[in-house]
């Protein structure tokens, strides 16, 4: 099996107080195995640019740039035309149910079932009627 990490799945270990039970299990599945959106690092991004200058800061643009991106080169799935393609026919679906759903959270589901991937995530209401597999390393 396959999973594409979501922001939240894949930051847990920079946050305050990571879930030890959630590491572990992330840390159980191959890195070969994983994969990320290039929607997850700009959101990433954008969470650190919002900080203000210092050691917090710092340590997470460090965290970026010289683990995650080097250690997801060439597993970091762009939004390409197929992806494209397949959120507007989902996003029609869902909203012909409506079904509202947010942008980046919405690209993300369609990476996912483009490239046959299980979403790792908390936020399983989000992504519910999206017609993907979902792994909640939280439960």
């Amino acid at each position: 099996m396959r999973f594409l990490y979501d922001t939240c799945a894949i930051c847990e270990s920079e946050s305050a107080q990571p879930n030890q039970k959630v590491l572990d299990q992330l840390d159980a599945i191959p890195l070969a195995d994983t994969f990320l959106s290039c929607i997850t690092i700009g959101e990433i991004q954008r969470g650190i640019a919002h900080l203000s200058a210092g050691r917090k800061k710092q340590i997470l643009n460090n965290w970026l740039q010289t683990k995650i991106l080097p250690q997801y080169h060439g597993r970091i799935l762009p939004i390409e035309l197929t992806t494209t393609t397949h959120w507007a026919t989902m996003m029609a679906d869902l909203e012909h149910r409506g079904i509202k759903m947010p942008l980046f959270d919405s690209l993300i589901a369609a990476t996912a079932l483009v490239h046959g991937l299980t979403l790792v995530t908390r936020n399983e209401k989000d992504f519910a009627h999206c017609g993907i597999h979902l792994f909640n390393p939280w439960r």
